[in-house]
């Protein structure tokens, strides 16, 4: 059961994000594009969605390396991953040499109801960021 359940969030998870983040780059796409993925939580499921999402991206918009982004995402002080402003976030995507960061947070738990039996909610949290303008995309 378990198995099933992490399949199925994982396909979901994959669809999503993936249909997020080709919206959000298909207004701006210029071939050659950097993108950075980012899991500052360091979760499986995080590691996992980031892989099956930079496997599902198309090929004008290149994938930079995660262990490198990552060492150089790190190496910025930010306080908060999830609610950097907006020099945080120059700063992070000028280290990086990115055009943009995508900043992913995965998660299930498990609910119970007084009305019906125990049952699994999934959720995927992703940040696009643009490395120009620090501004929040998506």
């Amino acid at each position: 059961m378990k198995t099933q359940l992490g399949s199925r969030i994982s396909i979901w998870f994959s669809f999503s994000l993936a249909c997020v983040f080709s919206a959000c780059l298909l207004a701006t796409t210029v071939p050659g594009q950097r993108v950075a993925i980012l899991t500052p939580h360091k979760n499986a499921g995080d590691i996992e969605y980031a892989q099956q999402l930079e496997e599902s991206i198309a090929a004008p918009i290149r994938i930079l390396d995660n262990a490198q982004t990552d060492t150089a995402f790190r190496s910025v002080e930010i306080g908060d991953v999830f609610n950097m402003n907006v020099a945080e976030a120059k700063s992070a995507a000028a280290v990086m040499g990115c055009d943009f960061f995508l900043l992913i947070r995965t998660g299930a738990q498990r609910r119970s109801s007084f009305s019906k039996p125990d049952y699994y909610e999934a959720f995927a949290a992703h940040y696009l960021v643009s490395g120009r303008t620090g501004a929040l995309l998506s």
